[in-house]
């Protein structure tokens, strides 16, 4: 990837289920940011991201929603795929930073979006129970706010 300038510049890598572990290590040298798509990997039957490696690389990952599928439904299935990030060997909180975060950096908007930050969009969920413990709780929404102002 180095010798074809494809590491060069802002870039992200959907899936990556493949890589080896000198190819997860390029990729973390140069700052790519994997968008991972665990619920799309499962139905085509393509494999699932070796979570645990790819972080022992320092290989950031965000979560990919591969929203273009027949039957996905915008929302809902982001609890799926946070799910099957934890069932796959994260923790609940990395689950969260790479949908929140670390999605922030895949589409270069660090900073602006994907954290709570000084300066930046205010757009917040609120649980009724704390998905740092289990993720099923990101179902448990209490509230939400768009750039500061709560949704009805």
């Amino acid at each position: 990837m180095g010798r074809q300038g494809l590491l060069e510049g802002p870039l992200s890598v959907a899936h990556g289920i493949w890589l080896d572990p000198p190819e997860r290590e390029a990729l973390a040298r140069a700052g790519v940011v994997v968008a991972h798509n665990p619920a799309s990997n499962l139905m085509l039957g393509s494999g699932i991201l070796p979570y645990a490696a790819s972080l022992a690389a320092d290989l950031p990952l965000a979560l990919g929603t591969d929203s273009g599928l027949p039957g996905r439904f915008q929302g809902f299935f982001e609890h799926e795929e946070l799910r099957l990030m934890v069932e796959s060997g994260l923790t609940p909180m990395q689950a969260l930073v790479a949908a929140t975060g670390d999605a922030a950096k895949c589409i270069h908007q660090a900073g602006q979006i994907g954290t709570i930050t000084p300066g930046a969009h205010a757009d917040l969920v609120s649980f009724t129970k704390d998905p740092t413990r289990n993720i099923l709780a990101t179902r448990t929404i209490e509230s939400v706010w768009v750039d500061g102002q709560p949704v009805p």
